[in-house]
């Protein structure tokens, strides 16, 4: 089949199992083996794996089985609450925060913490049957992938994690006003509870960023900033490169890449312009050596500031919009593949 056939073809398989709430023997087993699963789970393990395609690794028929039961298991996950969904991004996320963190609403008692991911098998069956999943070949090979492939800390495993954390944390997140990302934890209260810090008071981390709430004159505004560790991340990035043994255009390209990738998680922080400047007038020192055997070193800092200032998303809000499992035409394939990169996520 083609690549625009074999999607519309499992958007429309896709759509069936998002309707259901319990599924027949065989039937999520049949889900799995169809072609246009099959296809486009081989067309994901081929984009977002390239190299163990093309060196033949063992692992990688591992990678595609992984991609054919995300394919089934998505719509399920999606309407889990709670739950970063699949189309979620940070600007999702920290939309979620500002329409509770604010005067309207006053949930502003915050805390995230990180749980250990349980690798029981029994848990993750009793899940899945919990969801209404009681076919047992497919259940069989959703556990052998959990058990090869869960909480592995390579891009397989981020993967594993993607499809599986949704069940492995079912039971919970316990009462209260939760997201779940991965296994961590973020929760916004109006009352203090244990562990919380107020955000009036104090700046709290979460995920590559830092909230807080402020009054700027008579209006009451959610702060947000990157995070201390998310900044030192990139200086640390950049030094490495820049102290590698690679010529000078080659550090000025792999530069260049570190800062597109950081301002796709900064854009989001929409109160990070000091940042940004400080940042910028860093890596004009950083890379000010180079500049005389790479002209090109100059355009980075600049590049940082306007990549910022192009995508920054300021004040716009991310509303979550109902399952787009749904419908088979809302989102478009050029978009939808991107929410199965291993690389995506909360963070």
């Amino acid at each position: 089949m083609t690549l625009p056939q074999t999607y519309y073809q499992l958007r429309r398989c896709q759509a069936k199992i998002v309707r259901l709430q319990t599924f027949l023997p065989g039937e999520l087993w049949d889900d799995y083996r169809r072609a246009c699963v099959r296809e486009y789970a081989e067309r994901l393990a081929a984009k977002f794996f390239p190299v163990a395609k093309k060196e033949g690794l063992d692992v990688y028929a591992d990678i595609v089985r992984l991609y054919r039961a995300a394919l089934v298991l998505a719509p399920i996950t999606q309407r889990i609450p709670k739950n970063y969904g699949w189309d979620w991004t940070p600007g999702t996320l920290l939309s979620w925060v500002r329409r509770n963190a604010n005067r309207r609403v006053g949930r502003f008692n915050f805390c995230a913490w990180t749980e250990a991911r349980d690798t029981d098998p029994d848990r993750l069956r009793t899940a899945l049957i919990r969801a209404g999943i009681r076919d047992t070949s497919f259940l069989a090979e959703a556990v052998d992938l959990f058990r090869e492939n869960y909480d592995l800390q390579a891009a397989r495993g981020r993967l594993a994690n993607m499809i599986f954390d949704p069940f492995i944390f079912s039971p919970r997140p316990p009462d209260g006003n939760i997201i779940r990302i991965g296994n961590n934890f973020c929760r916004l209260e109006a009352a203090k509870f244990a562990g919380s810090t107020n955000v009036t008071e104090k700046a709290c981390d979460i995920l590559s960023y830092e909230i807080k709430f402020s009054l700027h004159g008579d209006r009451g505004l959610l702060d947000i900033r990157l995070s201390q560790a998310s900044i030192k991340n990139f200086r640390d990035e950049v030094s490495k490169i820049l102290g590698s043994g690679v010529s000078p255009a080659r550090k000025v390209a792999a530069v260049d890449q570190v800062v597109r990738d950081f301002i796709d998680k900064a854009k989001y922080a929409k109160s990070a312009y000091p940042q940004i400047i400080e940042l910028q007038r860093w890596l004009r020192q950083k890379l000010g050596r180079l500049a005389s055997s790479a002209p090109a070193a100059h355009l980075v800092p600049r590049r940082l500031w306007t990549l910022w200032q192009e995508k920054n998303m300021g004040d716009k809000t991310f509303h979550r919009k109902r399952n787009f499992f749904w419908n088979t035409n809302e989102v478009p394939e050029e978009i939808y593949k991107n929410f199965f990169s291993p690389y995506r996520g909360g963070d």
